[in-house]
């Protein structure tokens, strides 16, 4: 921590210890994901450097000082788990999600919204909802890969952003503390409801943002969960849970894109 903050204060005679021998398998992992974090803030140019490494830095170094107690410490050399890391990213993803035959008709779009603007693209979806729909006037069920495209696309023309009522209470608190804080919600990309209640969120960047703006953008969506799990407890529901995304791209070139899911307890 000691090195962490004389980089913060822009010191360059920066260097990071080893992790102790007889340190768990789950910190070292832990300490040298942190270490890395920082080693690539060093390597960038005064002027390129992306504060957001050592922020994350800093909250995987919390992280490991949170579960040093004898405790934790026991049970992660008792389980011996040195897949444990890699067991909870893999819980946190959804499997067959690259594969699922929706992203094949989603890129269908791909260069529309590249040639032209969002409005073009939600009159090209009414569109051609419009003529799918126009193939089965009669039948009371669409046929399994029509009922698939219509979904998609029924979700695509919703698309836009639109205000989250979970998160005026934040915004309200911040208006009773700041002062003149407008406390009429954020605005969200993807938002899910069930009979006007609000479930989760997807948040949306395009392809080729910059590292930092979407890590912005990942923070922002954990405080939206965090507005969503408040207004569940309103309700009377117990240890709510939420169900948040983050998307960059549109997640079928893994180098470029990225894709994340996660569950907020």
């Amino acid at each position: 921590m000691v090195s962490l903050i004389k980089l913060v204060n822009g010191s360059d005679d920066v260097s990071y210890p080893e992790a102790p021998a007889d340190i768990c398998h789950v910190h070292r992992i832990l300490y040298e994901h942190a270490v890395s974090l920082l080693n690539e803030y060093q390597q960038q140019s005064n002027s390129e450097r992306d504060i957001t490494l050592v922020k994350d830095a800093q909250v995987v170094m919390s992280c490991l000082l949170k579960t040093m107690s004898p405790r934790i410490v026991q049970h992660c050399i008792t389980v011996n788990d040195e897949e444990l890391i890699s067991k909870a990213v893999s819980h946190a993803t959804i499997p067959g999600f690259d594969e699922h035959p929706c992203l094949e008709f989603l890129r269908k779009y791909q260069h529309v919204l590249e040639e032209h603007d969002v409005a073009f693209l939600e009159r090209r979806l009414t569109k051609d909802r419009g003529l799918l729909l126009a193939q089965y006037p009669d039948d009371e069920e669409l046929p399994k890969t029509a009922a698939m495209q219509n979904k998609v696309l029924k979700l695509l023309i919703r698309l836009g952003e639109k205000m989250m009522d979970a998160s005026k209470v934040l915004r309200q608190q911040q208006a009773s503390e700041f002062g003149d804080v407008s406390d009429t919600g954020r605005r969200v990309d993807l938002l899910f409801m069930y009979q006007g209640i609000e479930l989760s969120n997807i948040e949306f960047k395009r392809p080729n943002t910059s590292r930092r703006e979407a890590t912005v953008q990942s923070r922002k969506n954990i405080r939206l969960g965090r507005c969503l799990q408040e207004a569940h407890i309103t309700y009377g529901v117990k240890d709510a849970s939420v169900i948040m995304g983050d998307i960059t791209g549109l997640c079928h070139k893994l180098k470029d894109d990225l894709c994340i899911f996660y569950r907020m307890t």
